[in-house]
């Protein structure tokens, strides 16, 4: 569980390369539609992973990772506790609102949802 940490920052990027792909290979308007879709995904995987954070969050526990083979004061070290993870969830559900209402009218593509998701993955590193 551990290193579901780094995938609550990881998994944006993935949306907005799924995105960015829908992009750059010239398809008609329906593909368009469907990389806009599947870009969304990823904001599902970080409201499971949230999901199965709640026990260890709210259990007064602090859950840390620390990234690179180095000590704590050299090396960079994610910590999520109950503050992180409400702030983490409103990122996702609003973030998710936002892209549905966006999908409901169909008149974006996506270089909205390419943007979306990588708003996502820098609210997620600062958060």
């Amino acid at each position: 569980m551990i290193h579901s940490i780094s995938l609550l920052l990881f998994l944006p990027f993935v949306g907005s390369a799924i995105a960015l792909i829908g992009k750059l290979i010239p398809t008609k308007r329906s593909w368009e539609v469907v990389f806009s879709t599947v870009s969304m995904v990823p904001l599902a995987g970080m409201a499971v992973i949230l999901a199965l954070l709640v026990p260890d969050v709210f259990g007064r526990q602090e859950i840390y990772h620390i990234v690179g083979p180095w000590p704590a004061p050299v090396s960079i070290v994610l910590r999520l506790d109950g503050m992180a993870w409400l702030s983490t969830a409103l990122v996702v559900v609003i973030s998710a609102a936002a892209g549905i209402a966006a999908l409901s009218g169909r008149t974006y593509g996506p270089r909205f949802y390419f943007f979306l998701m990588m708003l996502v993955a820098g609210m997620e590193t600062v958060v």
